[in-house]
């Protein structure tokens, strides 16, 4: 398998988190309705890169965006130690590392450079590798909301999951 890259977002990554994020099986597991546009992903990509307090990576193989995983921390300072992740790759490489690299690569930067001592996320409880790619990184599952959104016309639950640096 060819090395997979991984480095910050840039602005000209928008059009190919567009075409990530309208594939199938990627929309399928994100909060978003399936419908992506243009203009949806270069918003999410500037306002990125302009907030301090957003972190946002890709991973590249061989130069092709293949995924993204970034980090949203709490401006309060009640909880500035506290940071909300999101995750997705591209359905082609699924299963192939790309989601590690990118976990791992966040991890250190919340660990070694933001001092985070804590970091949520939730995810579809169907979605049981993610889950299990979840668990293998340190998060555990803390609760689960039930019917917490809709999908395919039906509920689903939401597996809520934390990882507390020790």
């Amino acid at each position: 398998m060819d090395p997979i890259r991984v480095r910050g977002l840039k602005r000209e990554d928008a059009y190919r988190l567009s075409e990530i994020r309208g594939q199938e099986a990627v929309a399928a597991n994100l909060l978003s309705i399936p419908v992506v546009n243009y203009q949806s992903s270069e918003n999410f990509v500037q306002k990125s890169l302009s907030d301090p307090n957003s972190i946002q990576l890709v991973a590249e193989i061989e130069g092709k965006v293949v995924g993204t995983c970034g980090i949203n921390i709490n401006s309060n300072p009640k909880i500035n130690h506290v940071a909300n992740l999101g995750i997705m790759v591209d359905e082609n490489y699924h299963r192939r590392g790309v989601g590690t690299a990118l976990l791992e690569a966040i991890l250190k930067i919340c660990d070694d450079w933001y001092m985070l001592k804590r970091v949520n996320l939730g995810v579809f409880e169907s979605n049981q590798s993610a889950i299990k790619l979840y668990e293998k990184h340190g998060f555990v599952i803390e609760g689960v909301k039930q019917c917490a959104f809709k999908r395919y016309g039906k509920y689903e639950n939401e597996v809520i999951m934390g990882r507390v640096r020790q």
